[in-house]
């Protein structure tokens, strides 16, 4: 895993008073390890690779000077100060709970090095990913405006702004052991300075947004790493966790007696009911946070092995795994990359999962399917990369990830699409579903009697004139599929509960569909019975309540919705004769759709106004 945080000035201070002044200190957890230099540019200022951090040394990178310089930039210029520069930026990397569990509970030092050296060759793995696919420094000018008013006055435009790349980064590494809870949590800070050197010589800033992009892939660039050199090292292996691969043999329980910290964090959103979004959740650390713990006189460790001892797994069931995994640990490197879970039925009718070797490009099909185009329907080279580490059981070293990567988009089931942000990619598979649910508005049905409108607008003096259109034009159309457009609060339920009088008016069914359960309540007060779109999808293929010929199916928040499970519905209402209501704001739509071409969903939101107001459309 991998955080960022933006930081501020003075706030080195903090990791280099954190350092053990003595061994004694080390293992007490009086202090940490001191920290070191890391990266490609910190060995152009002369901050060799594993060299001791010096306290001066480290403020001057993050003010933006080269050290021992006499208070010049990298570039031999008096610094040019700005008040919103950022010094830098602390990118934390973190194990899985279970491997610092075992660093604790186990009595071997020569674990607990291994685990040390593992960790530390995957940062460098994942840090040496970052300077080569994202670390970059900006040439140019990417102000618009200006190149536009030189263009106006016959000016020689200002070279359009660039990304370059560089030498590497320059970063100072600090392992601590501890959460502020005082359980193991072995990570490592690496304070990122905000300055490189292009690759034209020049030194300037990072663009430092494409970090924040590339933090889940580089996340998962390190734990794949990690598993790699953890089972080249030790002969472990790992099992699916809660958002990471964990150690198998690694009590559950047991990791969560020794997250202490997660425990007060979830207790306090819980008691201040903020709710589990990003913000929330930074705003639960901020206000739960406290100092690390420092014991006197025992080391840090003993208090560990005693409360894992307590719960039933102690440092003798540490020994026996690594015994286990010594013993059985396969010689040579890995292989069959190429793997997929299958579900297999024993002859007592029992079903097993189990890994089978399958063609690469039976697991390239499942890679598209299910990790990157699921949710979205394009994806960037950064995504297939966090997709490709995050599968792989076994780990893998930044080579054979991008490998993999390669592979992957050299397959004919890939497609590009170019964007102003540089290239996304889809798959062929999603377009042909998309090409059937665009085949899907061709259909035509019978336009229901304008008398069964007109009686239900009728019976509603309340409603809006623009609500009445939506509803005359919602039956009176004759396409199978139509759309019912409006922002929160336009009156969209209203409108469809009198569309919904219309239609069994006239003998028809009319049921409901939304994305999630609580999506489903909007039709349900519109006096549609509505389900989830898994679950009634499941119904029909049972063959329970299918659609027919006088079906008239409603999709409330249809944006939100996934094409395929989308696709599977449209058309299986269409197919018999049904008729489908799509029904959503087009603002939610996915920003990143890969078939361009929707003529006739092209959906204009309608201003608000003290009335409620919305759009329908009579095709999809």
């Amino acid at each position: 895993m991998l955080s960022i945080g933006k930081l501020r000035v003075g706030s080195e201070a903090y990791h280099l008073s954190g350092v053990a002044q003595s061994l004694d200190a080390y293992y007490t957890g009086a202090g940490e390890a001191e920290g070191w230099w890391i990266g490609g540019s910190a060995a152009r200022l002369g901050l060799s690779a594993r060299s001791r951090v010096d306290g001066d040394d480290l403020r001057a990178v993050l003010a933006g000077l080269a050290p021992g310089s006499g208070g010049l930039t990298p570039n031999g210029t008096p610094l040019r100060a700005h008040p919103r520069r950022a010094p830098g930026f602390d990118l934390t990397f973190k194990t899985p709970k279970s491997v610092s569990v075992l660093y604790a509970v186990t009595d071997d030092p020569r674990v607990q090095g291994a685990i040390i050296d593992a960790s530390e060759r995957a940062l460098a793995q994942a840090i040496g990913w970052l300077e080569r696919d994202v670390i970059r420094v900006r040439r140019g000018s990417h102000n618009t405006r200006r190149r536009a008013d030189e263009a106006r006055d016959g000016i020689e435009p200002t070279d359009p702004g660039r990304k370059i790349a560089t030498s590497g980064l320059v970063g100072a590494v600090f392992r601590h052991r501890t959460s502020r809870a005082g359980d193991p949590l072995l990570h490592w800070h690496v304070l990122v300075a905000n300055q490189a050197e292009g690759a034209d010589g020049r030194w300037s800033a990072i663009v430092h947004p494409d970090i924040y992009r590339a933090a889940r892939t580089a996340g998962e660039v390190f734990q794949a790493a990690l598993r790699a050199e953890l089972a080249r090292q030790l002969g472990l292996t790992w099992r699916p966790g809660r958002h990471v691969w964990e150690l198998a043999g690694i009590p559950d329980g047991l990791c969560r007696v020794f997250s202490k910290r997660r425990a007060e964090i979830d207790a306090y959103l819980d008691a201040t009911g903020a709710g589990t979004s990003p913000t929330a959740q930074q705003a639960a650390v901020l206000a739960t946070r406290r100092n690390k713990p420092e014991l006197e006189g025992a080391r840090l460790d003993a208090g560990w092995k005693v409360e894992a001892d307590t719960h039933g797994w102690g440092p003798a069931q540490a020994a026996t795994l690594i015994a286990d995994a010594a013993a059985t640990r396969p010689a040579g490197t890995a292989t069959g990359l190429w793997r997929l879970a299958r579900a297999t039925i024993g002859e007592h009718g029992d079903i097993d999962v189990v890994d089978t070797v399958v063609e690469p490009e039976d697991w390239i099909a499942d890679v598209l399917r299910r990790d990157l185009t699921n949710d979205d329907s394009t994806f960037t080279r950064l995504d297939l990369t966090r997709a490709i580490a995050a599968r792989l059981d076994t780990g893998a070293d930044t080579t054979t990830v991008d490998q993999l990567v390669h592979h992957v988009l050299a397959s004919a089931q890939v497609v590009t699409i170019e964007s102003d942000r540089g290239p996304r990619y889809t798959s062929t598979e999603l377009l042909a579903v998309e090409d059937r649910f665009l085949h899907a508005r061709t259909r035509t049905v019978t336009a229901l009697d304008p008398t069964h409108a007109d009686r239900a607008i009728g019976s509603r003096p309340t409603i809006g004139a623009d609500q009445a259109t939506a509803v005359r034009a919602l039956c009176g159309t004759t396409r199978a599929v139509s759309v019912l457009i409006g922002p929160a609060g336009t009156g969209k339920t209203y409108t469809m509960g009198t569309v919904r009088d219309a239609f069994e008016t006239a003998g028809y069914d009319v049921i409901g569909a939304a994305p999630s359960a609580r999506a489903t309540l909007e039709l349900d007060h519109a006096g549609i019975p509505a389900v989830t779109m898994h679950r009634l999808a499941g119904r029909w293929q049972r063959g329970l309540d299918t659609p027919t010929a006088r079906t008239v199916l409603v999709i409330d928040e249809a944006a939100m919705a996934g094409v395929r499970l989308l696709e599977q519905l449209v058309t299986a209402t269409v197919t018999v004769g049904g008729r489908v209501i799509l029904v959503g704001d087009h603002r939610q739509l996915p920003a990143r759709m890969s078939c361009a071409a929707f003529p006739e969903t092209t959906m204009a939101r309608s201003p608000r106004s003290a009335a409620p107001t919305s759009t329908a459309r009579p095709g999809a």
